[in-house]
């Protein structure tokens, strides 16, 4: 069994794990999770409709935050 640093870097490296070291990925790596307020949330939801404009977007969660202090500006 490889240690947790080892199995970090094999998998910024991009090599193929193994089930086993998946789970473990997933319990070290705990996923980020944005929360927008209403017009994020709106602007999620209408991309998540139109795909070809949500690929088109670079980084999604900062564009969306943008939307929010755009809104709170107005």
């Amino acid at each position: 069994m490889i240690k947790d640093e080892e199995l970090l870097e094999k998998a910024e490296r991009g090599e193929g794990l193994t089930v086993e070291e998946v789970m473990r990925y997933q319990e070290l790596v705990k996923p980020v999770h944005h929360v927008y307020e209403k017009y994020g949330t709106l602007a999620r939801l209408y991309l998540e409709e139109q795909p070809a404009k949500l690929w088109a977007i670079e980084n999604v969660p900062a564009y969306l935050h943008k939307i929010d202090e755009q809104a709170e500006d107005v």
